[in-house]
């Protein structure tokens, strides 16, 4: 081959992958100065999505009808796996998240063919300028809605309404045997981190809570001489897996998850304390249960069995506390004073105290 028309061939090559490198070089830099949706959650029980991002932004929401479909568009952000979806209830068909171009993540709910909501009702808050919920009203049967020529309804966002942090969190905190032989037991805040839990009136959140009173139980406990242990200290996220993880390598005798409940925050008049156990661990959870009914002014929804994952994984008695409804217009009254939270902490220790004396 001459050896000009070798020096052509080689810069052709060269421009077939220089050309694409670079515009993938553009893209990236272009993509990497947006945020990333770095958490999203549907709960089905509040009919409720929260979004977290890493920077601000505002999302714009629309009603798109046949089927019935949540559109939630967050502008300059990225979501960094390929596509995700999760099928819900027999309301909700499914809820979807992706990439819909450069820098806009699309979350989509799409209804049942049976159901649809009224888009006026649908709600659209910020807690922080990265922080955003969307609550879904009461689904209805689609033979009862209005016939209506509009395909696509835009769903009103206003500005992220910032409340004023109300419970501060405690740092972290390393927990040494308080003596050698004595009962393990590990405290487990829910949530934490990027995960806030449920957010409830006035923006309280659950991880905030439920650091405090499980810090002060910590404490407590270990006044009396029981090697208590954290599965986290500080405002951090931790997956469930570690959590359990952390009571079996620590050898626990007992494992006491704390959370705070919630509901639609179209329902406050919804409030009162549950407590949860698996198999093993009913008689550690009433015995909680009772001593916090016993001390604290807070209405009883029970004690019931459930299978939440650091329940069911738990080789130890296991049992998780739901402190309140931070949707409860009388819960998050509650929750948000720290005397409550004390008395809470307070009952909750005692009660544990009470199971492994075998009363």
């Amino acid at each position: 081959m001459p050896a000009q028309r070798r020096l052509w061939n080689c810069k052709i090559r060269k421009a077939g992958w220089v050309l694409p490198l670079a515009l993938s070089l553009f893209c990236w830099a272009d993509s990497a100065s947006a945020g990333q949706l770095t958490y999203w959650k549907f709960n089905s029980k509040q009919s409720r999505i929260d979004l977290i991002t890493n920077s601000a932004t505002k999302p714009r929401a629309k009603v798109v009808m046949n089927p019935t479909r949540l559109v939630i568009d967050l502008p300059n952000t990225t979501f960094r796996k390929l596509k995700a979806r999760r099928k819900i209830s027999k309301y909700v068909r499914e809820v979807r998240v992706a990439q819909h171009n450069r820098k806009t993540t699309r979350v989509v709910v799409e209804l049942s063919k049976k159901y649809t909501l009224s888009p006026r009702r649908v709600l659209v808050r910020g807690i922080a300028p990265n922080r955003w919920y969307v609550q879904l009203p009461k689904f209805f049967p689609l033979k009862d809605a209005k016939k209506s020529s509009r395909r696509t309804i835009a769903v009103r966002v206003p500005p992220p309404k910032i409340p004023k942090p109300s419970i501060s969190s405690p740092g972290p905190i390393v927990s040494k045997p308080v003596k050698s032989g004595a009962k393990v037991v590990v405290i487990d805040p829910g949530h934490g981190g990027a995960d806030p839990g449920a957010v409830g009136i006035g923006g309280l959140q659950e991880k905030r809570v439920v650091l405090d009173v499980s810090t002060q139980v910590h404490n407590l406990l270990r006044k009396r001489g029981i090697n208590a242990v954290l599965t986290r200290t500080g405002d951090r996220e931790v997956d469930l897996p570690p959590r359990v993880a952390k009571a079996e390598g620590a050898r626990a005798d007992v494992f006491v998850s704390i959370h705070a409940n919630a509901i639609s925050l179209s329902r406050p008049e919804v409030n009162g304390l549950e407590t949860y156990y698996y198999v093993t661990g009913y008689r550690l959870a009433r015995a909680i249960h009772t001593s916090i009914r016993r001390t604290v002014s807070v209405g009883d929804r029970g004690i019931r069995q459930a299978r939440f994952y650091v329940l069911r994984k738990s080789s130890m008695p296991a049992a998780l506390v739901e402190l309140g409804f931070v949707t409860g217009s009388t819960d998050a009254a509650k929750l948000r004073t720290a005397a409550h939270r004390k008395r809470l902490a307070e009952a909750i220790a005692q009660g544990i105290v009470n199971y492994l004396q075998g009363r």
